[in-house]
């Protein structure tokens, strides 16, 4: 049997594109660029210790990939609402945001018990604007008001600087368990996280490059029935006040706890068993939609 060269091709990062372009002009297929990120905003406000002449230079070079691609892609399909107003000159474009490509967990009116050891999780990627070391500072102020808690930190920790510095604030604290890798970290091993844990942590840096999206771990957690803690984010709080599927707070403001530990204890967490917009399958036929609407190319 003679194999069929493949008809579409999906690039999901910008670094890639030179290399899809060039393959397409020999094999023909059509070309989908998946637009997980914005990647030149990313530069600008997720590396804090970057030069600006560095950052410049790199936002220039993803730019200019990403603008020369244009001629030679048939699709974009954009990970996030706020994408169509950031990159407005990706066209066709189709939404598709981070979902849980899962099995959603059948549960509902979920309550954390008041006699029981609460078990908090930070997990996933963990960089600075990600806030761990706040979770870190908040979790050290919870343990003085409530005792009964254990704080896991679980990931992919690609910058060796701050992997010191999560070893330096978590030494000798018997309360929080880290393990971090500096390699990406299989998806399975998250979800196994995600089982153990009560309460999931998500203090991320409201800055421009985060506050718009909707991260991954929020559709995560409510496909799993996780309650979660995030920060004050009004984008966040329409989707997850529906469900009661957590509380925002604010991670810089301590004197707040003793109210946190009691609306944690007493909320009753996902009133509903069932949220069909976290699932991937909500997004599913407008994705086969999209591919089956790419005519494959003529040869010759």
């Amino acid at each position: 049997m003679t194999k069929q060269p493949a008809q579409i091709l999906t690039v999901t990062t910008w670094e890639l594109l030179p290399a899809a372009i060039i393959g397409k002009f020999w094999l023909n297929y059509r070309l989908i660029y998946d637009v997980q990120e914005n990647y030149a905003k990313n530069i600008r406000w997720n590396l804090p210790e970057a030069s600006k002449f560095k950052k410049y230079i790199q936002q220039l070079l993803i730019r200019s990939i990403e603008n020369l691609s244009k001629p030679w892609i048939d699709q974009y399909i954009l990970a996030e609402y706020c994408y169509r107003a950031e990159l407005p000159h990706f066209q066709p474009v189709t939404l598709l945001p981070n979902t849980f490509p899962g099995k959603e967990v059948n549960k509902s009116n979920i309550r954390i018990p008041r006699d029981k050891p609460i078990r908090f999780l930070i997990t996933g990627t963990l960089t600075p604007v990600y806030g761990t070391i706040e979770g870190i500072y908040w979790f050290k102020s919870l343990i003085e008001y409530h005792s009964n808690v254990e704080l896991i930190i679980f990931g992919h920790c690609p910058l060796k600087s701050f992997e010191h510095q999560l070893i330096e604030k978590t030494y000798n604290k018997k309360k929080i368990h880290l393990t971090l890798s500096q390699e990406p970290i299989s998806y399975a091993e998250i979800l196994e996280q995600y089982e153990q844990a009560d309460l999931v942590m998500l203090p991320y840096h409201l800055i421009p490059s985060i506050a718009p999206k909707f991260p991954s771990k929020i559709y995560e957690c409510m496909a799993l029935k996780k309650p979660m803690l995030l920060p004050e984010n009004d984008a966040w709080k329409q989707l997850i006040e529906p469900h009661q599927a957590g509380l925002c707070i604010d991670f810089q403001k301590f004197e707040n706890i003793p109210n946190t530990i009691e609306a944690i204890l007493s909320t009753e967490f996902y009133t509903t068993p069932h949220i069909p917009e976290a699932l991937w399958s909500s997004s599913e036929p407008e994705f086969y939609q999209m591919i089956e609407g790419l005519e494959p190319l003529k040869k010759g």
